[in-house]
This record gives C-alpha cells, sequence and structure tokens, in this order.
C-alpha cells in the first residue's frame, strides 16, 4: 500500500526532517524541484507550498508534527499495490 499526501502552507524552507519521519518522498520531479528551491533562497521570506508526497508507512501521516512546521495536510489517499483503486 501506497499512500499519497498533500501538504500545503507558508515556510521559509521545506522540513527536510519531516520526510524521514514519515518515510515519505516526493511524488513528482516538480515536488522534487520545489523542496529543493527553498534551500537556495537567501531571502529568508515565507513561501507558500503545496507539496504532495507518497510515504509506504501503515499510518497516517504526522498531522501535528506538519503543522509545527507551518503546513497543513490537507489531502491524502492510499493505493493498494496491483490496483488502480485509491480510496480517501
Amino acid at each position: 500500500m501506497t499512500r499519497r499526501f498533500t501538504v500545503a502552507g507558508r515556510t521559509v524552507a521545506f522540513p527536510m526532517r519531516m520526510l524521514g519521519r514519515d518515510r515519505c518522498w516526493p511524488e513528482s520531479e516538480e515536488d522534487a524541484e520545489k523542496i529543493a528551491s527553498s534551500y537556495g533562497d537567501r531571502s529568508g521570506r515565507q513561501r507558500r507550498w503545496e507539496i504532495t508526497l507518497n510515504s509506504d508507512l501503515n499510518r497516517a501521516p504526522s498531522i501535528e508534527q506538519w503543522k509545527k512546521y507551518g503546513l497543513t495536510v490537507v489531502h491524502q489517499e492510499y493505493t493498494h499495490e496491483g490496483s488502480d483503486e485509491a480510496t480517501d
């Protein structure tokens, strides 16, 4: 089973430690580029994020931890291996 979820909000830099905490990775190259770009910007200004991530964890993302970094889990779904069926 793969869990797909989207985080959105405003932060200066994307919280990389959350990728390890929720054992997740960017769904697309575009999502990965958004994360990487947050570390090249030295302006210190907050940016609006909406990034989709995939996880192989058997539990929901750490919603309260994401909130501590200014991001909200706005959508999540599960995809079962060998199936095109997704559930919310």
